[in-house]
């Protein structure tokens, strides 16, 4: 028999954090198969996740999470939209919101606030579902209800830079935070030993997590009292006693699409049912994974459903 409390612990310690690092949810509620379908998978083919994770190989030359799933572009994700933009040309219009959705002579057309209006044969809604709720509704109620039914969380980040001197980095990638020791802090990213040209030489400059499913309030604190709260945070856990030479706090108001048990099945649904109408298909992190690979190849799935094969 195990000691009592054992189990908590590792949930409480190990799983939670996690979790709550990669993708604020609620560990409690969290759909696994949906969030991270890896680790069931993980754990039917080596009995244990810790086992699965303990056996994968990396390649020679290479160690941590560096190499692996913490992957971005060299100069940061604005490299690829700004790539797309330019192949894309002035058929991309940006800093323009969707107010309204018709259907006109056997097209879609997309209303905008500044951009006039726009005419398809075919529509990808790529926003947000309870964004793309709205827009659907008069098309198809059911579907926008389910839409809407998806629950987001808002998180906040802080981007925070020292003298290196002031502010020595450990070798590692960063850190998690358990809920039960009651911080502001849910992880801590070091972006400028993670991603190499983040930040200048002699600089260190970390990331910094808040608020999430479980701390939604977090998220919503004034600047001030949010970068007071993270740097006694620091300073507690690493030491850093001293003056950022920088430190800027970005918001992320409902911006993490959360995976609770039966997301799977709403998504089914809801693919079934936006397939009833014509020439439109949905894509985005609100249906079958939140990371940029994930989004990636659900558009080109997206694009696929729509579009006529090429000749």
């Amino acid at each position: 028999m195990a000691p009592e409390g054992r189990a908590d612990d590792a949930l409480e310690r190990l799983a939670q954090p996690m979790i709550a690092g990669i993708t604020t949810a609620d560990p409690e509620k969290l759909s696994m198969a949906a969030a991270m379908p890896q680790f069931p998978e993980m754990e039917r083919e080596h009995g244990s996740i810790i086992r699965a994770l303990s056996r994968r190989k990396t390649a020679p030359g290479t160690s941590g999470p560096r190499y692996g799933m913490f992957a971005s572009l060299d100069g940061g994700m604005q490299v690829l939209t700004d790539a797309l933009a330019e192949r894309l040309g002035p058929r991309v219009h940006t800093g323009v919101r969707a107010t309204g959705l018709a259907r006109r002579n056997d097209r879609w057309v997309v209303s905008t606030d500044k951009a006039g209006d726009f005419a398809a044969c075919q529509l990808i809604v790529a926003l947000p579902a309870p964004a793309a709720a709205p827009l659907l509704r008069p098309h198809h109620a059911a579907l926008a209800s389910l839409l809407a039914e998806i629950p987001f969380a808002s998180v906040a980040t802080a981007h925070l830079a020292w003298k290196e001197a002031d502010a020595p980095l450990p070798q590692a990638m960063g850190f998690v935070v358990p809920e039960v020791e009651k911080r502001l802090i849910v992880a801590c990213s070091f972006t400028s030993r993670k991603f190499p040209g983040r930040a200048p030489a002699g600089i260190s400059l970390v990331r910094v997590f808040a608020g999430g499913a479980t701390r939604p309030m977090d998220a919503s604190l004034p600047d001030a009292e949010f970068l007071a709260r993270i740097r006694a945070d620091l300073e507690d856990l690493m030491g850093i006693a001293a003056e950022p030479v920088h430190a800027r706090v970005h918001r992320h108001t409902g911006a993490m699409p959360q995976y609770y048990v039966g997301h799977l099945d709403r998504v089914a649904t809801i693919e079934k049912l936006a397939a009833t109408l014509p020439e439109l298909s949905l894509c985005g992190a609100s249906y079958r994974g939140v990371g940029v690979p994930d989004c990636i190849a659900g558009a080109w799935e997206a694009a696929a459903r729509v579009l006529p094969p090429a000749t």
